[in-house]
């Protein structure tokens, strides 16, 4: 056999081993997705064939959403999709403020919220941020329940994952991204359950 034609070969092996490979993970996604609105009796979104598929609805008397999307890679010649956990907690805070993994450091200090917050709780990392409008307040809040330190500290520190928590007097929402394409139902639902758990801890009106 020619070495070229040998070369070419094996290239489009891997190229079809890639495809089917990660045709094999959507189609797995798409299942464990559709299982999890059934489950709650939330909205399921197939979307087109090639594309993730999208989940909306309450769980636990939250509203939660679940998709994924395509952001910038370090190549511009590759496409990167992100999975997308958002919880919006519909109850106000004393205080604005937004914390999050040094991933959104760049979007935090954008936003209008000048007081940097460097919480003295053991278990907070440094890597990640805290800003808000109103740090006393803010510490009075958090500090009446020793739990609400605790599990902000844990919605950002979930493996593999980069995440922000924002709220105002208003509402506030969670939102956590990973690589992952979260296709299997009982470490998606374990996951949703546990950073509605922590949501809770920090929801005023609980």
């Amino acid at each position: 056999m020619n070495f070229w034609i040998f070369i070419w070969v094996v290239l489009a092996v891997i190229v079809l081993g890639v495809f089917f490979w990660s045709m094999e993970i959507l189609f797995r996604q798409k299942r464990a997705w559709k299982a999890l609105a059934n489950k709650y009796g939330m909205q399921y979104e197939p979307n087109a064939l090639l594309l993730s598929p999208g989940v909306s609805g309450r769980i636990k008397g939250y509203q939660v959403d679940l998709f994924a999307e395509e952001q910038p890679a370090e190549d511009v010649r590759r496409r990167q999709f992100r999975t997308v956990i958002m919880v919006h907690i519909e109850n106000a805070f004393p205080a604005p403020g937004i914390a999050g993994t040094p991933l959104y450091k760049d979007f935090i200090n954008s936003i209008n919220l000048p007081e940097i917050y460097t919480p003295e709780h053991k278990g907070w990392n440094d890597k990640n941020v805290l800003h808000t409008r109103d740090k006393k307040t803010l510490k009075e809040f958090m500090d009446s329940t020793p739990e609400r330190w605790t599990a902000l500290s844990k919605l950002l520190n979930i493996k593999n994952t980069d995440a922000f928590f924002i709220f105002d007097e208003k509402e506030a929402y969670f939102r956590m991204e990973t690589a992952e394409p979260l296709d299997d139902l009982e470490f998606l639902n374990k996951r949703i359950l546990g950073i509605i758990a922590q949501c809770e801890k920090l929801d005023p009106g609980k």
